[in-house]
């Protein structure tokens, strides 16, 4: 799989990263857009010019009435420059039999940019009112399997784009046209102990509050404006470890660009001003590789808050974009060989037949799916509204007479054969809208019927690709890692909402630690914006449970991993116990405000040694702390607290009401006689911290045998001291100065 955490430097300019598994494998990121081929000299490019009948042997162009262009486009990687760059990385990475992949593509869109219109949208409000461009229908999604990314496209042409168009296939004029793409792949991210999160309604409120809403915006100041948020705590960074080695300092700004990728593709979509796309084109020495993506500001802010998170700590699946763009540089340089591509048609021939192939290839690979209906009608009748539509979603009006009602089914998915006579002065395209037909399915929530949005096509071939009409949301979530024993399941409550955040359908999964997985999906018209978002709820031993707030799913597969930032650990240490201390209780308490998370604990001393197991807990951030508290119990049946207070871990000293200092007294050398003496007194006493003397014990130690070792009882407040005073035989005597314990063993040198 694509792994985003081995990104190798580029070569010519081309993007490439390695395989997760495989060091021989690199995926590449292709950004070669061109007119497609049809053979090796031949580009997939006509231009039908109308005239009156009496006008059409003229060819002049100040006669023309309009004019269809059809143009093929690709985005690729040619085949010598992929030579250049598996040799450079070759002799860069030391190895041979190096595979050069494009990355896995899942989806994907793709634009023309033609004159003064893009396709997909409607003329920009400069020239709405009086367009070059009347139309352009072609394909919104690019071949994937073909290796080329291939789309096809359709522009009808009033007469100034007619003329500017033959000029331009002439070399007579820049550039006219430029595509964009917009597609998604499968990727690995990379594993780092940090978490992001951001709610998108302040990120956007951030925005607005800068400069404003503008109509573009270039990534650069994107991810600019992405850096002031993080200062400003809109978008949390959390670290849940020290990393001081460049290689994790790389690895997280490497997490913080990544998450900012996510932000930008949920703010903002690309897309190329026309008009600024064919002013670069025109510019003499501008590379047919100039960058003309601009992103424009996409987001509708909703009153409840909706919040992303990624959790880099584990590595997962993701979904990651790559918008390639260039103008179509071929289109003027074709020279003279433009005659070829260009065809004169008299009005009275023109579109006077018109033969579609229909079909559904591999459509009925999804089992669920039971029928395909396409209703084909003539571009000169209207499209109904979404809010007058019939027949449960059909908007051909009632009064337009279909082309064809074409039906497949699993049983007869053949393709099906339309011709028919254009009516004079009748649009050169026709319109199009597919209703899919699914049996139910408990994974998933789907309407039984599902109408797309209508079409128009000029395009002989029409493909219908139910996976693209009606597409999949789908979510499948699974047990991730760092999780400790006392974990018994994990469920998300799912909600799919629409654009205005409306509820759609929702779904409760859950999943064990056995190591299976649970999913749902949600499918609706290509026309309908579906966003999922899952609030996760962990399930521990003993029926504790954390419900963390819902968070947008912006990737297909949903982790699990441990949602906690670390884990806490307390070591509780009795000083000084007295003796009718029967236990020493220990509680601690851990609780997150957000989500009402709480777990204690309860460590329970005794004697002898008044010793328990340490007190792990684990936290949601890298900054919370622990509460704790210690209650005495006496052998009076009393019970009296000691202490409270809050702590990241270590050891937490417990000095009882009544404590005690237990010091160990030690004879060291021989016999008190051996050594001339009548006895030897060891006095250990108790300061406070005023000076005065709080408690005194006093040990005589004498005899021909050795003294045996003594346990001389304090109180446990204050400063313990000792002193020696020695009686000898000869009558004389000695004594020492008071001194500090230090520890609980007292040694007493002879």
């Amino acid at each position: 799989m694509l792994d985003l955490s081995k990104p190798l430097d580029a070569v010519e300019g081309l993007v490439l990263f390695g395989d997760h598994q495989e060091p021989d494998l690199v995926y590449y990121l292709p950004d070669e857009i061109d007119l497609s081929l049809l053979t090796a000299d031949t580009p997939d490019l006509s231009l039908q010019i109308f005239y009156p009948d009496e006008a059409v042997t003229s060819g002049d162009l100040g006669n023309a009435v309009g004019s269809i262009l059809s143009l093929g486009v690709h985005c690729v990687l040619s085949p010598e420059r992929a030579g250049r760059v598996r040799s450079a990385l070759a002799s860069r990475l030391n190895r041979d039999g190096i595979r050069l992949v494009p990355a896995p593509w899942e989806d994907g869109t793709v634009d023309l940019l033609l004159l003064d219109s893009q396709s997909g949208d409607s003329p920009t409000s400069a020239t709405a009112n009086d367009p070059l461009v009347r139309g352009v229908a072609g394909s919104r999604h690019p071949s994937l399997s073909d290796g080329n990314l291939s789309a096809l496209f359709h522009a009808r042409l009033d007469r100034r784009g007619t003329a500017l168009a033959a000029a331009a296939l002439h070399g007579q004029a820049g550039s006219l046209a430029g595509a964009l793409y917009d597609l998604k792949f499968a990727a690995l991210r990379p594993a780092i102990d940090m978490r992001m999160s951001a709610d998108l309604n302040r990120c956007a409120q951030f925005i607005k509050a800068g400069a404003g809403v503008q109509v573009y915006y270039v990534a650069a100041d994107i991810s600019t404006s992405f850096g002031k948020m993080r200062e400003k705590g809109i978008i949390d960074v959390e670290v849940t470890s020290q990393m001081s080695d460049p290689e994790s300092e790389k690895l997280v700004d490497q997490a913080v660009h990544d998450f900012y990728d996510v932000l930008m593709r949920e703010l903002f979509k690309p897309t190329i001003s026309p008009a600024e796309a064919l002013g670069a084109a025109g510019v003499p020495g501008v590379s047919a590789q100039t960058s003309i993506v601009r992103f424009s500001f996409s987001y509708a802010e909703v009153e409840q808050e909706r919040k992303i998170e990624v959790d880099y700590r584990k590595r997962s699946a993701t979904r990651r974009t790559h918008n390639p763009q260039a103008h179509l540089a071929r289109l003027a340089a074709l020279g003279g060989g433009a005659d070829a591509l260009i065809q004169r048609v008299p009005l009275s021939a023109a579109w006077r037949e018109f033969s579609v192939r229909a079909a559904v290839p591999g459509a009925f690979d999804d089992r669920k799916l039971q029928e395909v209906r396409c209703v084909i009608w003539r571009g000169k009748d209207a499209v109904l509204a979404a809010s007058e539509a019939r027949d449960g979603g059909l908007r051909m009006p009632e009064s337009a007479a279909p082309l064809a009602d074409f039906a497949w089914t699993a049983d007869h998915a053949g393709p099906r054969q339309l011709a028919w006579v254009a009516e004079p002065q009748e649009p050169p395209f026709y319109r199009w809208q597919a209703r899919l037909t699914y049996a139910d399915d408990d994974t998933m929530d789907s309407p039984a019927e599902i109408w797309s949005e209508p079409w128009t096509s000029s395009s002989g071939d029409l493909d219908l690709f139910p996976q693209n009409l009606a597409p999949l949301h789908r979510v499948t979530l699974s047990v991730g890692g760092g999780h400790d024993d006392s974990l018994t399941g994990v469920e998300v409550a799912v909600a799919a909402r629409d654009a205005a955040k409306s509820l759609l359908a929702s779904r409760r999964l859950a999943v064990g630690r056995d190591g299976k997985t649970a999913t749902w999906a949600v499918r609706r018209s290509e026309g309908q914006r579906v966003l999922l978002e899952g609030a996760l709820t962990y399930h521990y031993a003993g029926g504790r449970a954390l419900a963390l707030p819902p968070v947008a799913l912006l990737d297909p597969e949903l982790i699990a991993n441990d949602p906690f930032a670390t884990v806490r650990t307390l070591s509780p240490l009795v000083v000084g116990a007295p003796d009718d201390l029967l236990e020493v209780g220990f509680l601690v308490h851990y609780q997150d405000a957000a989500t009402g998370y709480r777990q204690d604990a309860v460590a329970r001393l005794r004697p002898p040694d008044f010793r328990a197991d340490d007190v792990r807990i684990a936290v949601l951030h890298a900054a919370d702390r622990l509460r704790w508290e210690a209650v005495t119990v006496l052998a009076s049946g009393a019970t009296r607290a000691i202490g409270n207070g809050e702590s990241e871990g270590g050891v937490v000293v417990l000095q009882p009401v009544g404590a005690v200092r237990r010091i160990r007294v030690e004879w060291i050398g021989p016999a008190p006689a051996d050594l001339g003496l009548t006895w030897a007194k060891v006095t250990l006493r108790a300061r406070g911290g005023d000076g005065q003397v709080i408690a005194t014990k006093t040990l005589q130690l004498s005899g021909a045998a050795e003294p045996p070792e003594q346990t001389v009882v304090l109180p446990a407040e204050g400063v313990a001291e000792w002193s020696i005073e020695s009686r000898f035989q000869d009558g004389h005597h000695e004594t020492t100065p008071f001194q500090p314990i230090a520890g609980d063993v007292l040694a007493v040198p002879a």
